[in-house]
């Protein structure tokens, strides 16, 4: 697979990591699970369109319950903050660490 189609995968894995979650403490779960639908089919390509992800993701998430909209952003900043740590081995270049010293 190509750095890029890796690239695309990695942006799809963060996109489901927090669009399919519901909060536990959802007080609407009925108009969020249709929310979440809503955003797997047909908005998630607005999400990621140019590098306003967390802009899009913001005026997204107002169609939530509180709850919902908090556990999505948090979820969103780990699996992004995740992939941000694996991006250098996407390129072969091992870890950021590793980029680091061979800059020294």
């Amino acid at each position: 697979m190509s750095p890029r189609d890796t690239l695309a995968t990695m942006r799809g894995t963060v996109a489901l990591s927090f669009i399919l979650k519901r909060s536990p403490h959802c007080p609407t779960p009925v108009v969020c699970e249709g929310q979440n639908r809503l955003l797997l089919g047909c908005e998630l390509k607005r999400l990621y369109r140019g590098s306003h992800a967390l802009e899009n993701l913001s005026s997204l998430l107002g169609r939530f319950c509180r709850p919902c909209a908090d556990d999505k952003l948090s979820a969103h900043k780990l699996a992004r903050e995740k992939v941000w740590n694996e991006l250098p081995s996407y390129f072969g270049l091992g870890t950021w660490e590793e980029l680091w010293d061979s800059q020294s």
